[in-house]
């Protein structure tokens, strides 16, 4: 199966869940150097804390590399740069819900925005955008994670519809089954 950078759209969504445990802290700790103890399950079981430690933030943006990497765009993923906020803190052991959902579609350099969201029950505990661009056109492999596509067609009116642009932007939405009303001045007004 080949996939194509041109089938994503805007609305298309992707989601999954994860957790996070006191062996995800360990390898954390050892590719970040962050040995927090406010962060370590192990020094609150030991004690050490009198509080429960949080996931660092910096753990928990990492299955955002899993939605680029494996969906948005997948296989030939760059991610130009992200954007975050912490809303709540997330405790080990509570389960995630991580959705992201395309933003918009920039076709000439293959770039998808992203916003995502990380949700404990219905509570967001984190918030993110990402700029993620396809390397290629194509590639051989489908997306690992499922893919909702929640654009519907609508309706359009497409203006200096015989023009490049016009047309271009006729023919794109025509592809998604958009009912179109293409207007064109017709050669007596072009100078």
């Amino acid at each position: 199966m080949t996939t194509l950078f041109n089938s994503f759209a805007v609305g298309d969504v992707t989601t999954f869940e994860h957790s996070f445990d006191s062996e995800d802290f360990v390898a954390f700790s050892r590719l970040s150097g962050d040995t927090n103890p406010s962060h370590d399950p192990k020094a609150y079981a030991q004690g050490v804390l009198s509080f429960p430690p949080t996931v660092p933030l910096h753990l928990t943006l990492m299955p955002l590399s899993r939605m680029a990497g494996l969906a948005f765009p997948g296989e030939p993923s760059l991610c130009l740069g992200t954007d975050v906020r912490a809303v709540l803190p997330v405790y080990y052991g509570e389960t995630l819900c991580y959705s992201a959902r395309i933003q918009s579609v920039n076709s000439t350099h293959r770039v998808l925005t992203l916003r995502v969201l990380a949700l404990r029950n219905t509570e967001v505990v984190l918030e993110a955008g990402m700029r993620v661009q396809a390397t290629a056109d194509e590639w051989s492999t489908a997306p690992a994670l499922p893919i909702f596509h929640t654009a519907k067609p609508g309706r359009a009116v497409v203006t200096g519809a015989s023009g490049a642009i016009g047309s271009a932007i006729a023919l794109a939405l025509a592809s998604r089954k958009w009912a179109l009303l293409l207007q064109d001045r017709g050669d007596s007004h072009r100078r």
